[in-house]
């Protein structure tokens, strides 16, 4: 099969609707996308990324009028996020109607909607006039594209078309809320803030809850192949390091916004550099930093420490 970059919106609306995959883009990062209504379609997104079916995939809708037709209540705390964020990063785990495949949602009762904010994939959405499932256009646990051709890298020969719509603009996935008696509970941290949600609804959880009840929440994620290991010392420290390594800390006067939008561009570029590990640093663990710290985590694969002066790999638990 051959891979064909496009821009032709049509042309991958009419191979969507006979049932195809697509790679498309959102303003969070590249989509593998299938009609979420198509349950043969859906599992070729799977068999595709080599995901699990375990793991449900997030469904994206233009609007909140559609929600009706897929979802069977929606908490207030759940409006006021929508009116405040949607078209966004924002992604609401809602109970589901019987018109959501169980292949979408690994068979649970619920399902995770969003409202992209793309130009792209808001026309896209319009023509195929059904909901798209699309969780990130490459192999399961690897760095998430931003790109077209980032896309390519990851897929190529594997789909027939990737839809491009330029450089993902947030960078970083959407954050992921469920609802507890209508107080929000993030199952994932991303490009909306927990301090923005609480500006909105008061109270937020965060779970530790090990069932996977939406994406985002497997422990090991958005791996490069060089392992990646996080160090939490002095980093002046790391001139007396012998090894083959890359860095990727966040630059002086960056902001963690501009740091997170190009988080897995930067994971990328280390991880072609062929050193022997990838040396990163956790960020200050608010705001954007959240979601930041979650990727790194999960993309990690140990950590480096300084223990007598002597440096070491301690494997994460």
């Amino acid at each position: 099969m051959v891979t064909r970059i496009t821009k032709n919106i049509s042309l991958v609306a009419e191979h969507l609707k006979q049932g195809g995959i697509a790679a498309v883009p959102t303003e969070t990062v590249y989509g593998l996308a299938a009609n979420a209504l198509n349950p043969e379609a859906v599992l070729k997104i799977y068999q595709t990324k080599r995901r699990p079916t375990f793991n449900p995939l997030i469904v994206h809708l233009n609007n909140t009028d559609d929600l009706g037709k897929y979802v069977s209540y929606v908490p207030k705390s759940a409006f006021k996020l929508m009116q405040k964020y949607s078209p966004g990063a924002l992604t609401f785990v809602l109970k589901k109607k019987r018109t959501i495949p169980d292949i979408v949602t690994a068979g649970l009762d619920t399902v995770a909607i969003r409202f992209p904010k793309h130009r792209v994939m808001n026309s896209l959405i319009e023509q195929c006039r059904f909901p798209l499932c699309a969780p990130s256009a490459n192999r399961f646990g690897k760095i998430s594209p931003t790109t077209a051709h980032e896309v390519k890298q990851d897929l190529d020969v594997l789909i027939e078309f990737i839809l491009d719509g330029g450089r993902s603009n947030l960078g970083i996935e959407s954050t992921v809320v469920a609802f507890d008696r209508n107080v929000p509970v993030i199952l994932r941290y991303g490009a909306v803030t927990q301090e923005q949600i609480e500006s909105v609804c008061g109270k937020v959880k965060s779970t530790r809850n090990l069932t996977i009840i939406s994406p985002g929440m497997i422990k090991d994620h958005y791996a490069p192949q060089t392992p990646l290991l996080l160090y939490e010392g002095n980093l002046s420290s790391l001139k007396e390091l012998k090894w083959d390594i890359t860095t990727l800390f966040l630059k002086r006067g960056q902001s963690l916004r501009d740091f997170s939008s190009e988080l897995f561009t930067r994971l990328r570029k280390a991880d072609r550099k062929n050193a022997e590990y990838i040396v990163a640093a956790l960020v200050d663990n608010n705001g954007i930093g959240r979601a930041i710290n979650d990727r790194l985590k999960k993309a990690s694969s140990g950590f480096l420490v300084l223990e007598g002066g002597e440096f070491k790999i301690r494997k994460k638990s």
